[in-house]
C-alpha cells in the first residue's frame, strides 16, 4: 500500500496539480515542437531524450521499475520510460 503523502507526491509527478502552470506547458510544447523538427532532420536520439513524457506514461514506467530487479541502483532515462 502506497501512503497517502506518497500518492500525492506521484500525482504532482504525473501533472495532475491544483496550480496552473501556463509558462511550463507552453514551453513544454515549443520544445516538444522544435524537438520533433530536429528528429524529422536526423537528430532521433536528440528527441528521444528530452522530449515530453505524459503522466499515464511516466506513471506505468515508475510502477515497471519499481518492481524491476535490473532497475534497481540504476538512473532510468528519458528513452527507457516510453519503451
Amino acid at each position: 500500500m502506497v501512503p497517502e503523502h506518497s500518492r500525492d507526491d506521484l500525482r504532482e509527478l504525473a501533472g495532475d496539480r491544483e496550480e496552473k502552470r501556463t509558462g511550463e506547458a507552453v514551453a513544454a510544447k515549443a520544445a516538444d515542437a522544435i524537438l520533433s523538427v530536429a528528429g524529422a532532420l536526423g537528430a532521433t536520439h536528440l528527441r528521444d531524450r528530452y522530449s515530453s513524457t505524459d503522466g499515464v506514461t511516466l506513471a506505468k514506467a515508475l510502477v515497471h521499475h519499481a518492481f524491476e530487479a535490473a532497475s534497481i541502483g540504476q538512473v532510468i532515462e528519458n528513452e527507457a520510460l516510453r519503451t
